[in-house]
């Protein structure tokens, strides 16, 4: 071929990027999606199921049935017993962002890096 042309691979190649290919420099979104999906699960059914949990824990002779109805009454029952499932909110949220964003920049460099190899 003469060299002003290219050649059919590359031709072929620029032609037809590779739809799978991951963003690229997306930095500190990364770190605000990370963190504000991992809050959102923790707020909206991770806490409240982390209390029960631990209530059953505490207490292993109460069952599931149990441990749900102690966690509501322990509080007095109503919207404070309601609330009681989201007790230790602020340090959940805090736990929550950090871990989110470090697992989606993490993720992201890892398949950035796994793309270019």
């Amino acid at each position: 071929t003469p060299p002003f042309l290219p050649s059919s691979s590359s031709l072929i190649l620029h032609l037809n990027p590779s739809p799978m290919s991951p963003p690229q420099g997306k930095g500190l979104r990364d770190v605000r999606n990370g963190a504000i999906l991992q809050m959102v699960e923790a707020a909206t059914l991770g806490l409240p199921f982390e209390v029960w949990k631990t209530r059953m824990g505490r207490f292993r002779t109460e069952n599931t049935a149990v441990a749900f109805r102690n966690v509501y009454k322990t509080a007095g029952g109503g919207l404070p017993g309601v609330a009681a499932f989201w007790s230790g909110f602020t340090p959940k949220m805090v736990e929550s962002a950090s871990k989110g964003a470090v697992l989606l920049v993490a993720k992201e460099a890892l398949l950035s890096a796994t793309s270019e190899a």
